[in-house]
């Protein structure tokens, strides 16, 4: 009997939090579920922490393959998933008990939705262990997210569940190893009819020196910011949006790129990130001119600091 959730897990060098993980995803209150957990090249021992959980628990199945990426990694367990609903979790966080039993619950009770989510905690926030468990139907997802409406919708594909029917044919790009989340879910927000939010916060998201979060600007990912802007507003391009939701993307896209601009100018490497602004800012100008990026989308304050930089740098 085919499971009722596939859980999908990218597991690439997770080995300091990834037993707290499993032990999170094998002892959930929901059974029917299978644990697809595809190793992407790791060589710190995770491969060896995943073998034990596949050789004690028959609904763990683990799938090798060379470091292609979490991207790869996840659409290779797309196309092993069994399940009528699929999850993604990552290998250093972990989630709540009764996690995929209340999302699960959600979708039951809520026919029209095609995906449930809930919102995150932090590993140093508390577990909202006496919340009331309630659920709000949200119709319009991409509407809903983009435009920053409560409940909060992050920009993840984990803390959510979704109807295998709703993501059968989507794909991460793997050509990029930032913002590839982001494209798939827009994808997904804009085919789904109806969403529908589970509290309390359900999915623990852990920050350290190496998640995505703190990550040191490369220049491999100052590229793939600027392939992840130009897929993004390649997507509302093609898709039929509100104007409303055009310009919520193109505001969020245009905030995607001063992120970037003010992360390379705080790392104080005048080897490093000047001369990285001296590469980026002519690459912003060129997309400002091509109508993918616009800075008239930016606060005032924002647009200024652009201004002042883009002058500073676009001809170093």
């Amino acid at each position: 009997m085919n499971p009722s959730v596939s859980v999908i897990v990218p597991v690439y060098n997770a080995q300091p939090y990834l037993r707290q993980c499993m032990e999170s995803l094998v002892g959930q209150t929901l059974r029917e579920i299978e644990l697809i957990c595809v190793d992407d090249g790791s060589t710190d021992g995770s491969g060896d922490i995943l073998a034990e959980y596949a050789a004690r628990d028959e609904r763990v199945r683990v799938i090798t393959q060379g470091n292609a990426g979490s991207g790869a990694a996840r659409n290779r367990g797309l196309r092993e998933a069994r399940g009528k609903y699929i999850a993604f979790v990552d290998a250093d966080d972990e989630v709540a008990p009764r996690y995929l039993e209340l999302l699960c619950h959600a979708l039951e009770e809520h026919p029209t939705a095609d995906f449930s989510w809930c919102e995150y905690r932090r590993q140093y926030e508390p577990e909202d262990t006496s919340a009331k468990v309630s659920a709000v139907l949200c119709p319009r997802p991409l509407e809903h997210h983009l435009l920053r409406r409560r409940p909060f919708l992050p920009s993840l594909v984990t803390g959510r569940l979704f109807r295998v029917s709703l993501v059968q044919g989507l794909e991460f790009p793997e050509a990029i190893k930032w913002g590839e989340d982001i494209l798939f879910l827009y994808n997904a927000l804009h085919l789904a009819k109806d969403g529908v939010c589970v509290s309390p916060r359900l999915y623990m998201y852990r920050e350290h020196e190496e998640s995505l979060v703190n990550c040191p600007v490369t220049l491999q990912r100052i590229d793939h910011e600027i392939i992840c802007g130009e897929e993004m507003e390649a997507f509302y391009r093609s898709h039929s949006l509100s104007r409303r939701e055009e310009r919520a993307l193109r505001r969020l896209i245009a905030k995607r790129f001063f992120r970037m601009v003010m992360k390379l100018i705080k790392c104080g490497d005048s080897d490093g990130s000047k001369g990285w602004l001296g590469l980026y800012m002519p690459r912003l100008r060129e997309l400002e001119q091509r109508g993918i990026f616009h800075p008239a989308d930016l606060s005032l304050k924002q647009r200024l600091r652009y201004w002042f930089y883009k002058r500073r740098y676009a001809t170093c």
